[in-house]
């Protein structure tokens, strides 16, 4: 099996490697002719070469895409860029009368989603895009990725204990149609029960952005008919620096630090980063599902990041990005009455790896092509005696590899689109063990091995975005998707957004479908797999407006969305079967207010109802209402504070039990005594609320860090 994986991913690689060699000798000979009739030229209307020009300089902010107002508030560190995009999104319109709707492709340092395939700045005006910058993270001092994900209403995050296992929903949508990526390389685990991603893996260290679609993005990759959440880290930006930072908990119970180094110019840059977590504070279970006194459970955590780019002549970029994660656990024996297992653990390893080479000819044709290899490792070790003495082990391991070739063109200024294809192969083993041991005999013993499980997709893509009558934008992404037969299954999206200059106010509206694979897990566990599922599918639609309700002041969006789904995966009756049809639909609102140049308050609110119309009830772990809030203040130069509040309403869990609804109150003060040193203190959850993300786990009451980061 493993040299049937090597030869076809070397076949596709050869060919892929085949058709960007051709191209880029083109563009070569291309290149050369045009410098001999008209010397070096560029366009700086191409978005593509401000994309080559953004990378020169961080710190220069976009011109016809941010109003003069937003670029002011980003001089104050207080500010965030403003996770809810209201204020990016409506000050844009102040360069109107200088440029219409494709000219912001000469602007600089624009945010741009790369969580789609095509990058544009409009795309974080499109209904159910978040986007949480290095700013937000400044002003939110969140403990985890989950922390700061739970800042966004349209997110319901589980967390199986405190530090432990967590996944992610958006607007409602199950766990396992989230795409979780790491610098475009996907981190979900095909092994796991529907593909989930384990957000608990993840670090906080050199994050530049966070890209959160909250719906259906039919042509970045296999699955995400729910979103995508994709993690952009820092690359290297000038003189050789390295910065050292340090937080732990009063109780000293808890402790996460890392360090990164770095450097970077037009040609080349690098960084490096490390960070640890270690949390040896409280156990899994909550105090009702064990009357008992729990032992304390630990977590400790790993993450390397490797990022390096290099240009060695103009218009050749090249990026390679390697992500390692070693994580250990103590998971006890679930949520459920005397489940509290000192020796039930799981260990968890990543390595996730890309390489992206593109080339950009005549400012308006871009080649892409892209490797990657995803590694996961999963072991569980479990021991627990009665009468008996019983031994388990769990080992699942999986290989993920693809390659991706896809080209921009532009057409006009007005006009931008991209074509390619992709290929994506996925293999798992399996191994497990049990032996029951009676007073010191062996008296039972099974072992399970499954080698080279295999699943394999070739699809093709596109997507056209259309700059018209200067106030219209038109987006449109399709993809088909084969998994090996004669069976082709295709999904699309269209969006559209329409700006009202006069009223400083923006129409939005998206419509399509998507689709979601079964895992490795669901087709060939040895109990609970069935090799007959079908993928699942989604239909759905959104609308919305965003304006400018005071100038420069007061921001507010509302969005409706309507999502269908079916064929869903239920594993509730044992083995996984067909047999879930999902209604989601609901009102997401978010608002901003500037009263003054250091103050930012925001406020968001999300009704969902999440229907089972197979099972006639609620679907679980969803909130009918969440709020969230955030309050920033530069007191005076240097010294900021900002609280965080959330909401989140009753909802059902298993056996349909309601969890209570809870509130969370989270504070932060930081101070900067100079450029290079900051000190950081922080409480969380500082009212002590009582609380269950899943029936039966715990979850942190009020505590109180301090910290402080270095910069050398």
């Amino acid at each position: 099996m493993l040299f049937h994986f090597i030869k076809l991913v070397y076949t596709q690689i050869l060919i892929l490697i085949f058709l960007f060699t051709s191209n880029f000798l083109f563009a070569q000979e291309i290149a050369t002719s045009d410098n001999l009739t008209s010397g070096d030229k560029s366009s700086n209307s191409s978005n593509l070469t401000s994309t080559n020009n953004r990378d020169k300089d961080d710190n220069k902010s976009s011109i016809s895409s941010n109003l003069t107002s937003t670029n002011n508030r980003d001089k104050d560190d207080n500010k965030s860029s403003n996770s809810s995009n209201l204020t990016s999104t409506n000050n844009r319109d102040k360069n109107d009368d200088k440029t219409n709707g494709a000219s912001d492709e000469s602007s600089v340092n624009e945010i741009l989603v790369t969580g789609s395939r095509l990058s544009s700045q409009a795309s974080v005006d499109m209904p159910g895009v978040n986007i949480i910058t290095s700013d937000d993270i400044e002003n939110i001092q969140p403990t985890s990725v989950t922390s700061l994900l739970r800042t966004l209403p349209s997110v319901s995050i589980t967390e199986y204990g405190a530090g432990k296992a967590s996944t992610i929903r958006l607007r409602g949508a199950l766990s396992e149609h989230t795409l979780v990526m790491v610098d475009g390389v996907i981190v979900n685990d095909p092994t796991n029960i529907g593909n989930v991603a384990d957000l608990s893996t993840l670090s906080l260290e050199d994050i530049e952005r966070v890209e959160v679609i909250s719906d259906s993005v039919s042509s970045v990759g296999f699955g995400g008919m729910g979103g995508v959440v994709n993690i952009v880290t820092k690359k290297g930006d000038g003189k050789l620096s390295a910065t050292v930072h340090l937080d732990t908990s009063v109780f000293l119970d808890e402790f996460n630090g890392g360090a990164s180094i770095g450097a970077g110019n037009d040609n080349f840059s690098y960084k490096v980063s490390y960070s640890k977590l270690y949390v040896d504070a409280m156990s899994v279970l909550t105090n009702t599902a064990n009357d008992n006194d729990p032992e304390i459970d630990a977590t400790s955590r790993d993450n390397v990041v490797i990022k390096i780019a290099f240009q060695p002549i103009q218009h050749f970029k090249n990026e390679f990005v390697l992500n390692y994660v070693d994580m250990f656990a103590d998971i006890d024996g679930g949520g459920s009455p005397n489940g509290d297992n000192p020796e039930f653990t799981q260990g968890s390893n990543r390595v996730a790896t890309k390489y992206t080479t593109s080339y950009l000819i005549k400012d308006m044709f871009e080649p892409k092509l892209s490797f990657y290899y995803t590694y996961n490792q999963r072991e569980y070790r479990d021991s627990f005696s009665n009468s008996s003495f019983v031994f388990r082990n769990n080992d699942y391991i999986s290989h993920s590899a693809g390659v991706d070739f896809e080209t921009n063109i532009k057409i006009k200024k007005l006009f931008k689109i991209l074509v390619g294809t992709s290929y994506q192969f996925n293999m798992m083993d399996l191994r497990t063990e049990e032996s029951v041991f009676s007073a010191g005999n062996e008296v039972y013993d099974e072992r399970l091995d499954i080698d080279g499980k295999i699943l394999s997709r070739f699809s093709v893509f596109s997507e056209a975005q259309a700059y018209l009558f200067d106030s219209l934008t038109l987006k449109l992404s399709g993809r088909v998707d084969n998994s090996g037969g004669s069976d082709f299954f295709g999904t699309y999206k269209v969006s559209a957004l329409y700006n009202l200059k006069y009223l400083r106010t923006k129409f939005r509206g998206t419509v399509g479908t998507g689709y979601n694979p079964a895992s490795l897990f669901q087709l060939f566990d040895p109990i609970y797999g069935n090799r007959g599922l079908e993928d699942e599918k989604s239909f759905g639609y959104q609308v919305g407006v965003l304006s400018e309700i005071v100038k420069e002041i007061l921001f507010l969006s509302i969005d409706f969305y309507d999502n269908y789904y079916k064929n869903l995966i239920d594993g509730s009756s044992g083995v996984y079967e067909n047999a879930g049809d999902v209604r989601i639909y609901g009102v997401e609102v978010a608002g901003e207010y500037y009263p003054i140049d250091t103050i930012a308050i925001k406020l968001g609110y999300v009704y969902s109802f999440p229907y089972d119309k197979s099972k006639q009830k609620e679907m679980l772990r969803v909130p009918n209402n969440k709020v969230t809030g955030s309050f920033f203040w530069e007191i005076i130069s240097g010294l900021h504070v900002g609280a965080e509040i959330a909401y989140v309403g009753e909802r059902y869990d298993s056996g349909y039990i309601i969890l209570d609804d809870y509130f969370l109150l989270n504070l932060n003060a930081r101070y900067k005594l100079n450029d290079n040193i900051e000190l950081i203190l922080k409480g969380t959850n500082v009212t002590n609320a009582d609380y269950e993300e899943a029936l039966g786990y715990e979850s942190y009451g009020a505590r109180v860090y301090f910290g402080a980061k270095f910069k050398i």
